[in-house]
């Protein structure tokens, strides 16, 4: 089973360079968008303590990868719809830098065997896996690795013992913690190779500290904890049937719960019967509520903001139950976002939302 991770990560290096992929997401079983290509630059150094450790060809960081969902080319939709998710995009590493002195920060960076890097925040509690599959289809990776050099680092990780004793040293205030976990894929235990920042990871364990080292030197170009992706997988996202033509691609904007309740009485949406308590009292709290409209009856699972200030809904990717409600209706995707209060965002086909 060793030897099939490595000898994957390594062929999927050989593929990328050959071959260009193609996929689909599919909206309903029925929708189809083409692959778009993704371009790299040289990285900039994001870790100065790491400056002389980490090489530079090490990493690619995508030359636009905040675009994603900004481009009305690709298929008139603006997603970037990457291969669906194969064995090949096992996520191997999490590289995480979270804060608490400030308020909450929690950025995550998502490494897979392909080389792939996607960088999101709050998505804290959010299934890795699940986080990946809606960032590759819904984004762009924001950074490469050399997968020879995953599969080196991979392979030095899968020596180490679950049971290598640590110890933490505080060596900063306020500065947060940098963590990078190994997923190992034949028995599916996580271990922390390297914690650095208010604590730093000590051990005496050999096969630890050598993993550690190689870490050290790979992630030191690692595109955090600036984040490319603020992703947001809401359980209690408001899905609405809405039978009417008129509203189909409608963005809308409100301001307050009464005005979002006038729109949607004078449109014949009728949001009572889908709104528990708690979102109904989220939604009267709102500065900000969002609202659109689409031409399918598939639920909405969560909304996905981008460093271009892009602002998207993310139709589901999970099987779903038939809705006798839903029956020849569209789909109307209802969330609160405070921060249209202060920024303007475009919507998926690169318009303003209104």
């Amino acid at each position: 089973m060793k030897n099939q991770i490595i000898s994957g990560i390594l062929a999927v290096s050989v593929i990328a360079g050959i071959t260009s992929c193609s996929g689909t997401v599919k909206d309903n079983g029925k929708d189809e968008a083409p692959t778009a290509a993704v371009t790299t630059t040289a990285a900039e150094d994001r870790s100065e303590d790491m400056e002389e450790t980490a090489g530079q060809d090490d990493i690619s960081v995508t030359d636009d990868a905040a675009s994603a969902g900004g481009s009305s080319s690709d298929a008139g939709t603006g997603f970037t719809v990457p291969p669906e998710l194969t064995e090949d995009d096992d996520i191997l590493f999490t590289y995480s830098y979270s804060n608490m002195a400030w308020g909450f920060t929690h950025v995550v960076t998502l490494v897979t065997r392909s080389g792939d890097l996607y960088t999101s925040e709050d998505w804290i509690g959010l299934d890795p896996e699940i986080a990946l599959l809606y960032l590759k289809t819904y984004a762009k990776p924001n950074g490469h690795l050399d997968p020879e050099k995953i599969a080196d680092l991979y392979e030095a990780c899968l020596e180490i013992s679950p049971d290598a004793k640590t110890s933490e040293v505080q060596t900063a205030y306020d500065m947060g913690n940098y963590v990078l976990n190994f997923r190992n894929q034949e028995t599916g235990e996580e271990i922390t190779v390297f914690k650095r920042g208010d604590f730093k990871l000590e051990t005496e364990d050999e096969a630890l500290s050598n993993a550690m080292d190689k870490a050290e030197r790979l992630m030191g170009f690692i595109p955090a904890p600036t984040p490319s992706y603020s992703l947001h997988i809401y359980p209690n996202m408001l899905n609405v049937p809405y039978g009417g033509e008129d509203l189909i691609g409608t963005h809308k904007i409100f301001d307050s719960y009464e005005k979002l309740e006038s729109f949607c009485l004078e449109n014949g949406i009728d949001i009572e019967p889908y709104m528990s308590s708690n979102v109904k009292s989220n939604l009267q709290e709102a500065s900000a509520i969002v609202l659109q409209v689409f031409d399918t009856n598939c639920p909405v699972d969560g909304t996905l903001r981008t460093g271009k200030d892009t602002f998207i809904f993310l139709p589901t990717l999970a099987a779903y139950e038939y809705n006798p409600e839903f029956e020849g209706k569209v789909t109307v995707a209802i969330c609160r976002n405070d921060l249209f209060t202060k920024i303007s965002f475009d919507d998926e086909n690169g318009d303003l939302w209104q």
